[in-house]
Protein backbone atom coordinates (compact mmCIF):
# COMPACT_ATOMS: atom_id res chain seq x y z
CA UNK A 1 0.00 0.00 0.00
CA UNK A 2 2.90 2.32 0.68
CA UNK A 3 4.28 1.81 -2.83
CA UNK A 4 0.88 2.63 -4.35
CA UNK A 5 0.45 5.72 -2.16
CA UNK A 6 3.94 6.97 -2.96
CA UNK A 7 3.62 6.40 -6.70
CA UNK A 8 0.16 7.91 -7.02
CA UNK A 9 1.02 10.78 -4.67
CA UNK A 10 4.10 11.78 -6.64
CA UNK A 11 2.27 11.36 -9.95
CA UNK A 12 -0.57 13.62 -8.87
CA UNK A 13 1.92 16.17 -7.53
CA UNK A 14 4.01 16.42 -10.72
CA UNK A 15 1.40 15.85 -13.41
CA UNK A 16 -1.63 17.99 -14.10
CA UNK A 17 -3.00 15.34 -16.48
CA UNK A 18 -3.24 12.06 -14.55
CA UNK A 19 -5.18 10.45 -17.42
CA UNK A 20 -2.26 10.65 -19.85
CA UNK A 21 0.93 11.68 -18.02
CA UNK A 22 4.26 12.21 -19.75
CA UNK A 23 6.84 9.41 -19.63
CA UNK A 24 9.14 11.35 -17.32
CA UNK A 25 6.24 11.85 -14.89
CA UNK A 26 5.69 8.10 -14.80
CA UNK A 27 9.39 7.48 -14.35
CA UNK A 28 9.64 10.04 -11.56
CA UNK A 29 6.64 8.58 -9.73
CA UNK A 30 7.32 4.94 -10.47
CA UNK A 31 10.94 4.72 -9.38
CA UNK A 32 10.39 5.33 -5.65
CA UNK A 33 7.27 3.15 -5.69
CA UNK A 34 9.16 0.26 -7.25
CA UNK A 35 12.03 0.69 -4.79
CA UNK A 36 9.62 0.60 -1.84
CA UNK A 37 8.02 -2.58 -3.13
CA UNK A 38 11.21 -4.36 -4.20
CA UNK A 39 13.24 -3.74 -1.02
CA UNK A 40 11.45 -6.45 1.04
CA UNK A 41 11.96 -8.94 -1.79
CA UNK A 42 15.65 -8.13 -2.01
CA UNK A 43 16.00 -8.43 1.75
CA UNK A 44 14.26 -11.81 1.80
CA UNK A 45 16.59 -13.06 -0.93
CA UNK A 46 19.57 -11.81 1.05
CA UNK A 47 18.38 -13.39 4.29
CA UNK A 48 17.45 -16.64 2.55
CA UNK A 49 20.88 -16.91 0.99
CA UNK A 50 22.47 -16.12 4.35
CA UNK A 51 20.46 -18.92 5.96
CA UNK A 52 21.52 -21.35 3.22
CA UNK A 53 25.17 -20.41 3.68
CA UNK A 54 24.80 -21.13 7.41
CA UNK A 55 23.53 -24.63 6.70
CA UNK A 56 19.76 -24.07 6.59
CA UNK A 57 18.58 -25.41 3.22
CA UNK A 58 15.03 -24.24 3.96
CA UNK A 59 16.34 -20.68 3.53
CA UNK A 60 15.74 -21.03 -0.20
CA UNK A 61 11.95 -20.76 0.33
CA UNK A 62 11.93 -17.09 1.38
CA UNK A 63 14.60 -16.34 -1.20
CA UNK A 64 12.52 -17.80 -4.03
CA UNK A 65 9.26 -16.25 -2.81
CA UNK A 66 10.84 -12.82 -2.29
CA UNK A 67 12.48 -12.85 -5.70
CA UNK A 68 9.29 -14.03 -7.43
CA UNK A 69 7.17 -11.32 -5.82
CA UNK A 70 9.66 -8.55 -6.59
CA UNK A 71 10.19 -9.66 -10.20
CA UNK A 72 6.47 -10.22 -10.67
CA UNK A 73 5.62 -6.73 -9.40
CA UNK A 74 8.12 -5.02 -11.66
CA UNK A 75 7.09 -7.18 -14.64
CA UNK A 76 3.39 -6.55 -14.07
CA UNK A 77 3.87 -2.79 -13.87
CA UNK A 78 6.07 -2.77 -16.95
CA UNK A 79 3.57 -4.89 -18.88
CA UNK A 80 0.74 -2.61 -17.79
CA UNK A 81 2.62 0.43 -19.08
CA UNK A 82 3.51 -1.24 -22.38
CA UNK A 83 -0.07 -2.38 -22.97
CA UNK A 84 -1.24 1.16 -22.30
CA UNK A 85 1.26 2.55 -24.82
CA UNK A 86 0.35 0.01 -27.50
CA UNK A 87 -3.40 0.39 -27.14
CA UNK A 88 -3.12 4.17 -27.02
Amino acid sequence: MAAFAIGEGILSAVSSDTGDPAFWHLLLAGTPAVVVFVVPGVLSVRQGREAMSLGRPDGKVPAIVGAAIAIGFVGLNLASYLVGVVTG
